[in-house]
């Protein structure tokens, strides 16, 4: 009966509350009604001009700031409402309630506030919720300001609810600052795609010495614990004094910090992702340098494999071929007059290429005929001195584990193996291939290859200090060596050293060109794997002939759609080039 008689008693109220003409609620229902406009206008005004909550306004302005989000009616507590309705105690003060989005705190959070008394609000306390637990700054509702940047990259459809294009991203906007926002996984097409290619690794652009990547691994298993640049050095020949004195050692000139605006189209492809950097060098606040880096996917113009099976008779069994592709982090450090360009290269089979090149102006001397002993005359009264580029990398492997290589015999060759047996039975590693064009004058230059115990107080092999105290430096690469250290069953680094001798010549007027003017080396899977990774490419093509030897007919077999062409529309182009205090 109590059941049946309920959603009657429910429906007569709402028949009876909607019947009449729109008014101002009854002196006692008033408790419950809703905030007014001019009570939501005093309550955001009271709480705007509290100096201790530093609120700036909704619109506008970064995310990392500090606003009022929401105000509504805070209902009485139940017994203070009873006891005004039923029997006359005193109204209860009318409170609201506010929620603050705190976003420039050193620990962003959202407070929830109780503000009152209504309509002259006078004072605001906290409202905790159950445990006192905090809200984190991440757990907010969306602000139209950050639908606003998302909807910057996409591309509005009428209906677009009836128009999804099989692709969905994972988008981390969980930080304040938007630069900071990440993609963490793509889904396309019924495939989830968390890393590129089976890489995955963390990166930063120290301000001394540039680029440095983290924790690299393929297929899941750490390759390399760090893989860093660590010092470009140029040693320049020369008849006068200042000539056969320069030694330029870049990370003395912060080339880190040197890394300016990366042009769309030109430094790279339009279609890279570009990154901002920020340094604090030499100023009285943090710098941010626009599109300091970028990531792309190269076409590497040449099969990353492929094979033609003839029949020797005219005709074929087979064609195969994978399309070369490699994903590139790329930045640039212009050190005063010469412009270096940092690669590292991830490919799909497992090979990791850091490749450097040289362009800019070169360092030129006034012309004398003794000088020409020492460069080239590049024009009138210009001498171009001959000098040698070498750049010191280090490379803290960590292949098949983290833990020290276990050998049956002795190593009798450069190519390092692991520790565990690979899927053939043969020893796992990575072979260090360096690249042609080495010379060996200085301290870490004399060794193309040098091989250490790892050292927490030996993180880099130079310093900011050797430019301007070369002959008793506080970071000497020798003393690495020459501590007499044992390396067996120890956890160890490598010490790559390339570079190139450059002769100037009239063509490097007015800047050198970067072909033929690059160096690096690869990190190479050495019985890593029990075939070629890349054989789980889906870009493979396969053919084969349906009628041989005639081969009229083709089985053409591709995993991939053929390409309806470019998907990305040609954007005008800009460039800024500034670079200033935030």
């Amino acid at each position: 009966m109590w059941l049946l008689a309920l959603p009657w008693a429910l429906a007569l109220l709402v028949t009876a509350a909607s019947s009449g003409p729109s008014a101002e609620p009854p002196d006692r229902a008033s408790i419950f009604a809703d905030l007014s406009p001019a009570e939501l206008r005093a309550v955001r005004t009271f709480l705007m001009e509290r100096p201790e909550l530093g609120l700036s306004p909704s619109q506008g302005g970064p995310l990392a700031k500090n606003s009022l989000f929401l105000v509504e009616l805070l209902p009485p507590k139940k017994r203070g409402a009873l006891r005004f309705l039923e029997h006359g105690g005193p109204r209860p003060p009318r409170e609201a309630r506010a929620i603050v989005f705190f976003g420039a705190q050193a620990e962003p959070n959202v407070t929830e506030l109780a503000v009152g008394p209504l309509p002259s609000p006078s004072s605001y306390r906290p409202l905790p919720f159950r445990g006192g637990r905090a809200v984190p700054f991440w757990a907010r509702p969306m602000t139209r300001l950050e639908y606003e940047l998302l909807h910057r990259a996409l591309r509005f459809v009428e209906g677009f609810f009836l128009h999804p294009v099989g692709l969905e991203v994972l988008l981390d906007h969980g930080d304040p600052d938007p630069r900071r926002w990440a993609v963490r996984r793509l889904w396309y097409n019924g495939r989830l795609f968390g890393s590129y290619g089976g890489w995955s690794l963390a990166f930063r652009l120290r301000s001394s010495a540039g680029l440095q990547l983290f924790d690299v691994r393929f297929g899941g298993e750490r390759v390399a614990y760090e893989l860093s640049v660590q010092e470009a050095i140029a040693f320049y020949g020369g008849h006068s004094p200042a000539a056969m004195q320069t030694k330029y050692m870049d990370a003395g000139w912060a080339m880190g910090a040197s890394s300016y605006e990366l042009a769309p189209g030109v430094d790279c492809p339009e279609t890279a992702t570009f990154l901002d950097a920020h340094h604090l060098l030499d100023a009285d606040g943090p710098v941010r340098f626009r599109r300091a880096l970028c990531v792309f996917e190269l076409p590497t113009g040449v099969p990353l494999r492929r094979h033609f099976d003839s029949d020797f008779q005219g005709g074929f069994h087979f064609y195969a071929g994978l399309e070369g592709r490699a994903l590139v982090l790329r930045t640039t450090s212009t050190v005063y007059n010469y412009d270096y360009i940092w690669d590292f290269l991830l490919y799909p089979n497992g090979v990791l290429e850091t490749k450097v090149h040289a362009t800019g102006y070169i360092h030129a001397t006034f012309y004398t005929p003794e000088g020409r002993r020492y460069g080239s005359r590049v024009h009138s009264h210009l001498l171009g001195n001959i000098h040698t580029h070498l750049v010191h990398y280090k490379v803290d492997l960590d292949v098949a584990g983290e833990g020290p290589w276990q050998l049956p015999t002795p190593p009798g060759s450069g190519e390092g193996a692991g520790r565990e047996a690979g899927p053939t039975g043969a020893f796992q590693g990575l072979r260090d291939s360096p690249a042609p064009g080495l010379t060996p004058p200085l301290t870490f230059p004399r060794y193309h290859l040098a091989v250490t115990r790892r050292h927490e107080n030996e993180p880099s092999s130079s310093s900011i200090y050797t430019q301007n105290d070369p002959w008793d430096p506080p970071v000497t690469f020798e003393s690495f060596i020459r501590d007499n250290e044992t390396i067996e069953d120890q956890d160890l680094v490598a010490w790559v050293t390339v570079g190139f001798l450059h002769v100037p010549h009239a063509e490097d007027i007015p800047n050198t060109a970067t072909p033929g003017n690059a160096v690096g080396f690869f990190l190479r899977p050495f019985n890593f794997f029990s075939e070629d990774p890349s054989v789980a490419s889906r870009a493979a093509v396969i053919v084969r002939p349906l009628d041989p030897p005639a081969c009229s007919r083709l089985e053409i077999r591709r995993w991939t759609p053929a390409s309806a062409g470019p998907c990305v529309h040609p954007e005008p182009f800009t460039y800024n080039g500034t670079y200033r205090q935030v």
